[in-house]
């Protein structure tokens, strides 16, 4: 049985010094709309999130999904916006990524997913990405971010903490093995 929580950020309610923090050093921070958001891009993005997810708690697999299944599944959502898929690049390598999608006429955007590869984690990468996507909703005036996480993820929670998110509800999964 797996514990996710539902947590929600008021945008405007951000302290702006938070958002004003720099990013590691040595961290760049951009989007796939500034990587041109063509093919190339795309497979860097898929790459990093498809080297991450399997480390995140409550995750289902284990198996790298293939380009084209990523592809089908986050790059042609209606709700994908290649300025709200973030990357960030040290020495000339993708380290992280963090995904926001939605509407943001409706004033509400969703927090996808962050992940950050193995060895630069807990170096500020995840709060650099967190960062940029805050920046991002609040310079579209969307008022709502939502997040969902696993019980687990302490440092994703943490981060979320740290911004203002705050937990309203949540949802059990169960599974069996046959």
């Amino acid at each position: 049985m797996r514990r996710a929580y539902h947590s929600y950020l008021n945008v405007a309610d951000v302290d702006p010094r938070l958002l004003d923090q720099p990013d590691p050093p040595g961290v760049l921070v951009t989007t796939l709309a500034a990587l041109g958001d063509d093919e190339p891009a795309r497979r860097t993005l898929w790459d990093v999130h498809e080297r991450t997810v399997p480390d995140m708690p409550g995750s289902r697999t284990a198996v790298r999904r293939p380009y084209a299944g990523f592809e089908h599944a986050v790059l042609s959502r209606r709700s994908f916006r290649a300025d709200g898929a973030f990357l960030a690049f040290a020495g000339g390598e993708a380290v992280g990524l963090a995904i926001v999608s939605s509407q943001p006429e409706a004033g509400t955007m969703n927090h996808n997913f962050t992940g950050v590869l193995p060895q630069w984690r807990g170096r500020g990468v995840a709060s650099a990405l967190k960062r940029a996507t805050i920046r991002y909703a609040r310079d579209l005036g969307v008022a709502t971010l939502r997040a969902g996480n696993d019980a687990e993820n302490a440092p994703m929670l943490a981060i979320n903490a740290r911004y203002g998110y705050q937990r309203r509800g949540g949802h059990l999964r169960i599974e069996k093995t046959l």
